[in-house]
């Protein structure tokens, strides 16, 4: 290696702001702005595709539960 001396260094702050604090600024810009209700109508189809999807889901889940109810997370 080289030549090192023990001259004091004047500590210079990073110029750039770390990511983690401007997504931090995001998040709370976000949550200080008012929801805003969306009232746009529903298509009859999409309720109808809505509802096919989470009922069969339901009996999916409903049929895991009972094959594995019986084993317990440790």
């Amino acid at each position: 290696g080289g030549i090192t001396t023990h001259k004091p260094r004047v500590y210079k702050p990073p110029q750039s702001i770390p990511a983690a604090d401007v997504n931090t600024k995001k998040k709370f810009a976000f949550l200080q702005t008012e929801t805003i209700p969306d009232y746009r109508p529903v298509d009859p189809l999409d309720i109808e595709k809505r509802e096919k999807t989470s009922n069969n889901q339901s009996t999916k889940i409903h049929q895991l539960q009972q094959r594995f109810g019986h084993v317990t997370i440790q």
